[in-house]
């Protein structure tokens, strides 16, 4: 039997259990910031102007069974073997969740056991070492989940049992302090997992047991309070935990339902939205296959990409997908070796 991402506030998810919690993190040339609503727009060559891989643009899965990244090539589909993995003792991943890639494809990982984010080298395989890792006392870290980067490679981390987001600069390295950090009571942060930035910077947080999308502005730090929050009965929200955005920034959030009783969907709601508002449109239903999704990402294409945690398979859905559409392409089986997905990226 499948286990069941179970969110709660006690052990590490090595025990529990995002996303990513991924988070989507897309680079593209010339795209003002990572994983971001302007990049959504640009094209699928550019996206690729820099390739890890030759048959890239590339799926990059975290996956928390087997303690692994997989990369898939972006159209696989069904029972493929990945095109490369990270994956042994040397790697220091300990229950990855998010994974996020710069625009020279390096890849940032957030390893939630051992609190800390490992990066590596472009085209990274194997059981290879990290090219850095942010890591200690100093960091804040606390169950790090999502992870997006800023045009200045700053990374942004949402932290699971922390209630906070934290931020390093880029080419952090070691037992660092954050440069921003978003923690305490007005922050409404509970028990945060998917994390993105829009195109102006701001700062969006999937909140798992809040049952909301906080929103703070860029260069928020402290105890500040957000200055959007989507959430209430009329927003569908059930354990939001991966977010994206489209070109027009619609925010595309997964919600896994780990604590209601109806089924996991995805929620699209309109750029700017705020407050007890209803989605635009909403994927869900039986033939869409969703079953604890954690990590979202867009293409260039606008297709959106979802982790399936529970049942260990990557769904893709159609550009404008809505009511209940079968997925156009499922990752799943034997060879792909997923298990326990729960971050993912697209590059």
């Amino acid at each position: 039997m499948t286990s069941q991402l179970v969110l709660r506030r006690s052990a590490a998810p090595a025990a529990l259990i995002c996303s990513a919690f991924a988070l989507a993190a897309c680079a593209s040339a010339g795209a003002p910031l990572v994983g971001t609503a302007s990049q959504a727009s640009r094209s699928e060559a550019a996206r690729s102007h820099f390739s890890a891989f030759p048959s890239c643009p590339c799926l990059y899965v975290a996956n928390r069974g087997r303690e692994s990244v997989d990369v898939f090539a972006s159209g696989a589909n069904r029972n493929v073997a990945p095109i490369a993995k990270i994956s042994g003792s040397n790697t220091g991943l300990n229950q990855p969740w998010g994974v996020a890639l710069d625009p020279s494809a390096n890849m940032y990982v957030t390893s939630s056991e051992d609190d800390s984010i490992v990066v590596y080298a472009a085209g990274a395989n194997g059981n290879v070492a990290p090219i850095s890792t942010i890591v200690g006392a100093a960091t804040g870290m606390h169950e790090p989940a999502g992870i997006a980067l800023d045009s200045s490679l700053n990374t942004y981390v949402a932290n699971y049992s922390g209630d906070s987001v934290t931020v390093f600069a880029a080419g952090a390295n070691g037992n660092v302090t954050p440069i921003q950090d978003i923690v305490g009571s007005y922050t409404d942060l509970t028990a945060p997992t998917g994390l993105a930035l829009d195109a102006e910077g701001n700062i969006y947080v999937a909140n798992s047991i809040g049952n909301s999308i906080t929103v703070y502005a860029a260069g928020a730090t402290g105890n500040v309070a957000p200055i959007r929050a989507i959430a209430g009965s009329l927003t569908n929200l059930a354990a939001p935990t991966g977010i994206a955005f489209d070109a027009a920034g619609n925010v595309y959030v997964a919600n896994s339902n780990v604590h209601q009783s109806g089924e996991a969907s995805i929620t699209v709601f309109a750029a700017g939205a705020n407050g007890n508002v209803s989605p635009i449109e909403m994927i869900a239903g039986t033939k869409t296959k969703l079953l604890d999704p954690y990590g979202l990402a867009r293409d260039g294409s606008g297709n959106i990409h979802v982790a399936n945690y529970a049942t260990n398979f990557v769904a893709t859905f159609r550009a404008g997908a809505k009511g209940d559409p079968r997925p156009i392409r499922a990752l799943k089986g034997r060879r792909t070796t997923l298990e326990e997905p729960i971050g993912i990226a697209i590059q």
